[in-house]
């Protein structure tokens, strides 16, 4: 990679994380009826990933996991791995099966997000120390009230990031088109 297409892809992740991460924490807990909120960042995660390869979507993912952990209050580490693991799953997912198009797109967010979605709610489950309910109180409150609606702002949000991504990201968009001239060209040789 050419050291422009560098600063532009580290450019745009650095505003990207920061707008995104500012609008993250800004967003009261739990809106839509007290029950989820979108997650911008693991969003950024996952579609830089699945557009750029596993090493991109690794380094966004620790990116917004840091900004994560640093501003929203928590443990420093966590959120960084679960955005690592985030973004390189995205990358190697599908890798090889769907083009890098819309749809595959919103299907790998869907896909990635539940994963990271249950395994922090259960691991948060696992390890606390006096759990309050029972696990069918939790299927109940989690399962069948917030992750639904969970899954469908982070599926919704994945719409206008990717398409900021994909026309204004951080690589430029090489146009295959070729002129009528250049077609001409091309045949005589």
């Amino acid at each position: 990679m050419k050291a422009s297409q560098t600063t532009r892809a580290v450019l745009f992740y650095i505003g990207a994380v920061l707008v995104l991460g500012i609008l993250q924490v800004t967003i009261p807990d739990r809106t839509a009826g007290d029950l989820a909120k979108p997650d911008f960042l693991l969003v950024l995660a996952i579609l830089a990933g699945f557009l750029y390869g596993p090493v991109e979507g690794a380094v966004v993912g620790l990116a917004t996991g840091f900004f994560r952990d640093a501003f929203a209050g928590g443990t420093v580490g966590v959120g960084m791995l679960v955005g690592l693991y985030a973004g390189l799953l995205s990358g190697l997912l599908f890798q090889r099966l769907f083009r890098k198009g819309f749809f595959a797109a919103l299907l790998q967010v869907l896909i990635v997000a539940a994963v990271t979605a249950l395994l922090v709610e259960g691991g948060g489950i696992l390890f606390e120390g006096a759990v309050s309910f029972t696990p069918e109180e939790w299927a109940r409150a989690f399962l069948f009230r917030v992750f639904p609606l969970q899954m469908a702002l982070d599926v919704g949000s994945a719409v206008p990031l990717f398409l900021l991504m994909r026309y204004a990201g951080p690589r430029k968009r090489r146009t295959n088109r070729v002129t009528a001239q250049e077609a001409a060209a091309e045949a005589w040789r």
